[in-house]
């Protein structure tokens, strides 16, 4: 949350000078907000859900995936096979 507020004051801070690119070129502007989302694009592709990795569901999944539980570690719990009734 933190990274996306500062970021969102840089942009502000950005965004007049990108305007006065303009009196260098007029398409200075419109290149660089192209640009932007191209290269963030980009480093999406780097994110472990964009790589075929699913994400995890559960904290368990998370701990496993941080190497703090190995596989053998989890227990599944299965249902009785006994009824209810006793029989």
């Amino acid at each position: 949350m933190g990274l996306g507020g500062t970021m969102a004051r840089v942009g502000g801070m950005v965004a007049p000078l990108v305007r006065m690119a303009a009196d260098v070129t007029p398409v200075l502007p419109l290149v660089i907000y192209g640009a932007a989302p191209i290269v963030s694009a980009v480093a999406t592709s780097f994110l472990p859900e964009t790589r075929n990795v699913p994400l995890p569901e559960t904290v368990r999944d998370v701990e496993r995936r941080a190497g703090h539980v190995k596989d053998e570690d989890v227990a599944v719990p299965l249902s009785s096979t006994k009824s209810k009734d006793g029989a």
